[in-house]
């Protein structure tokens, strides 16, 4: 008897150690998955806090601009007048990539050549003037991979930009070729561009050699409702022989972007005001 009893003693005690060796076995992995969780989290959490930060360091930068030795002061005073801020101009040359545009009809050149040619000179013209000019895109490519993912980038572009105003190069096109003139267009979601659009029309009528302007009209584009002073310049027809001839020729290009920043003046200082 006292010998069976050990038995079923020392049976028992090894079960108990066995199950308790098993429980310390699922502690200890419990406890290294947790443990891997919470680093993992932790990591995540960095990540997101770098990019946010960089992010915004990043849109800081590239929004404001930079003045030496000088403290970064608020520009959306109410009682601010243009002349006591950088005026900022963005400014988009229609197309490119995919999606050309029209093409000349003697020459065959792409619409989204030309666009970027003049808004190129434009550019030029107006940090001559001091002033700082942005663009959608500086090169042939188009900002996305579909019309849709294009405009979206474009659309990105104007509400972050910062800018004052915002004008998009165009080229036009009919199947009539003695249509001809430029034409600069305003959104009637953004009334206030009117003013914009009628200063930089007076002034193309001006060019010398240029035919006569078809003058400001509405037009509902994608790209000109959001911004409060936005405009589309339709510079004139590729499919009239002598503008096509004018609008490929650098010297005419150069007209007709100083033509534009005479308009640009003339709208600062006599209606801009900053929201």
């Amino acid at each position: 008897m006292t010998s069976i009893k050990i038995t079923e003693d020392t049976t028992e005690i090894a079960a108990f150690t066995d199950i308790n060796r098993d429980v310390d076995r699922s502690f200890i992995a419990f406890a290294i998955k947790l443990v891997v969780v919470a680093a993992l989290i932790i990591s995540i959490l960095g990540s997101v806090m770098f990019c946010t930060t960089h992010f915004a360091m990043a849109k800081t930068a590239s929004t404001v601009p930079k003045q030496p030795n000088a403290q970064v002061q608020n520009t959306q005073k109410p009682t601010e007048t243009p002349t006591e801020k950088q005026r900022i101009v963005l400014l988009d040359a229609g197309h490119g990539g995919f999606d050309p545009g029209t093409a000349g009809k003697w020459t065959g050149i792409y619409e989204s050549e030309i666009n970027l040619q003049i808004t190129n000179e434009l550019k030029a013209q107006l940090e001559a003037k001091g002033y700082v000019v942005l663009m959608t895109r500086t090169d042939a490519n188009a900002l996305g991979a579909g019309k849709n993912d294009d405009m979206m980038a474009r659309e990105a572009m104007i509400q972050w930009s910062g800018a004052d105003i915002f004008i998009s190069i165009h080229q036009n096109a009919f199947e009539n070729e003695s249509t001809c003139g430029a034409e600069v267009y305003y959104n009637q979601v953004k009334p206030e561009s009117v003013k914009l659009a009628e200063c930089i029309e007076r002034a193309l009528q001006n060019i010398e050699g240029a035919s006569p302007t078809r003058g400001v009209k509405q037009f509902g584009h994608q790209l000109t409702k959001f911004m409060r002073y936005s405009v589309l310049i339709e510079c004139g027809f590729l499919t009239n022989q002598k503008e096509e001839a004018q609008l490929t020729n650098p010297e005419y290009q150069k007209k007709l972007a100083a033509a534009i920043v005479l308009g640009v003046d003339e709208f600062y200082d006599t209606a801009f005001q900053s929201e």
